[in-house]
C-alpha cells in the first residue's frame, strides 16, 4: 500500500515590524531647532534696530550740539595774539604737510592724555579738519573741566578756503612751493654783496652746530623754531642758509608762508657757502 506524503511546509521569517519613532523624534527636533534659532535671529534684529535707533539719536544730539566757534578772519588775528592758543587736532603727518602759523600739533587720540599741555589762562582754539562730531564734544568737555574754549568753524579747510595762507613743509619737488623761493648759488650771493646789496645772514641749523662754528655776523634761527621765532628776524633783506639745502628751502617757504618778504635761499650748503666767504676774505687781504 502507498503511503502518502505529507506536504511539507516552509516555515516563514517572522513578520517584520517598523518603528516610525525614530522618524518622529527626528522631524520634531529638526521643527524645535529651526523655532529656536527663528526667534534667536528675531531677537538679534530687533537689538540691531535698537542699537541703530540709539546710534541715530546720539548723533542727531551730537549734530545739534553747540560749542562756541570762531571765524577764520579771528583765528588769523589770533596767530600773534599771547592772549590765545591754537591747537591743531589732526594727526602728526597731516600736521606737518600743512597748518596754520603758531599753532601746536597735539592729535585728538592723544588730547585727554596731554590736558596738561593746554593753557588755563588763554582761548584755546581747537582745529580740525573740519567740522566734526568727535571735535565738538571735545571741546564741550573741556569746557566742562573749566577750559576756555572755541572751535575753529569749519575746521582747516574752510580756513584754507577763506583765502588765508597755510604754512606748509615745503617740498623742492613741488612746483608752487619752486614758485614761493627765490635761491642763488654762494657765489651769486657774495657777488650781490659785492655790488652793495645789504644782506643779513640767517643761519637755520640746530643750535648745536651753530654754537660750534657759524659765520661772524650771522643770526640763528633753526628751521624747527622758525615760526615762534619769527618776530627775531631783520626788517632788512636777508639769506637763509643751511647745512643740508633742503633745510634753507624748508625754511624760506614757510617764511614766505609767514608773508615774510625780501627772502633769499643759498642753494649751497653751510660749508660750501663759508668756503666762498673765506675766500673772497682772503682775497681782499692779498690785495
Amino acid at each position: 500500500m502507498q503511503q502518502i506524503q505529507k506536504p511539507s511546509y516552509r516555515r516563514l521569517p517572522p513578520k517584520q515590524t517598523l518603528s516610525f519613532w525614530p522618524v518622529i523624534i527626528a522631524i520634531i527636533l529638526i521643527i524645535a531647532i529651526s523655532i529656536f534659532f527663528y526667534f534667536k535671529r528675531l531677537d538679534k534684529e530687533k537689538r540691531d534696530i535698537e542699537k541703530r535707533d540709539a546710534a541715530s539719536e546720539q548723533e542727531k544730539r551730537d549734530e545739534n550740539l553747540e560749542v562756541p566757534t570762531i571765524s577764520p578772519k579771528d583765528v588769523a588775528k589770533a596767530i600773534r595774539n599771547d592772549n590765545f592758543q591754537l591747537v591743531d587736532m589732526r594727526e602728526k603727518d597731516e600736521f606737518v604737510l600743512k597748518h596754520i602759523e603758531s599753532s601746536i600739533n597735539i592729535p585728538l587720540s592723544e588730547l585727554n592724555e596731554k590736558t596738561q599741555l593746554l593753557s588755563k589762562t588763554k582761548t584755546i582754539v581747537l582745529i580740525d579738519r573740519n567740522n566734526s562730531t568727535k571735535g565738538k564734544i571735545l571741546s564741550e568737555h573741556l569746557r566742562n573741566e573749566g577750559l576756555e574754549v572755541k572751535y575753529l568753524d569749519g575746521g582747516i579747510v574752510n580756513y584754507s578756503h577763506e583765502g588765508y595762507n597755510l604754512v606748509t613743509i615745503g617740498n623742492p619737488l613741488v612746483q608752487e612751493d619752486l614758485l614761493k623761493v627765490t635761491s642763488y648759488s654762494a657765489k651769486e650771493l657774495i657777488d650781490q654783496l659785492m655790488e652793495g646789496s645789504k644782506l643779513k645772514f640767517i643761519d637755520t641749523r640746530p643750535e648745536v652746530d651753530f654754537a660750534l662754528d657759524h659765520i661772524n655776523g650771522s643770526i640763528n634761527v633753526p628751521l624747527e623754531d622758525i615760526e615762534k621765532k619769527k618776530d627775531s628776524l631783520p626788517l632788512r633783506t636777508f639769506v637763509v642758509f643751511d647745512k643740508d639745502p633742503i633745510r634753507s628751502f624748508q625754511a624760506a617757504v614757510r617764511l614766505y608762508d609767514m608773508d615774510i618778504i625780501g627772502v633769499y635761499n643759498c642753494k649751497d650748503s653751510y660749508e660750501t657757502f663759508k668756503g666762498v666767504i673765506e675766500n673772497l676774505g682772503n682775497e681782499e687781504t692779498e690785495q
